[in-house]
């Protein structure tokens, strides 16, 4: 249970993880927020940040990346390997 997901122990235990995970959760409903994107548009789905991802928070679906916002903390690694330049950190794209 702790292991799935990369972030068992933070979202579950840890006092600083938990707070981290509210407030990416609260924050998602606003798009003032900072965060990462992806555009569906340049997307390719290598699968290169699924594999590089340390918190296990990107997935592929339906042939584009999409981020749980639960489980990311804008480490970036993402995107500074993304091929495509697909991921971006900043406000929600609408």
């Amino acid at each position: 249970v702790f292991t799935k997901g990369g972030r068992g122990f933070c979202n579950f235990l840890c006092p600083v993880g938990a707070m981290l995970n509210l407030m990416h959760r609260v924050g998602s409903y606003f798009s003032f927020t900072l965060r990462m994107n992806i555009d569906d548009n340049k997307c390719i789905a290598c699968g290169k940040c699924t594999a590089l991802c340390p918190m296990r928070a990107i997935k592929i679906n339906e042939n584009k990346a999409k981020i749980n916002i639960d489980n990311c903390n804008c480490c970036g690694v993402c995107e500074h390997n993304c091929p495509a330049k697909a991921i971006k950190y900043g406000r929600k794209r609408t």
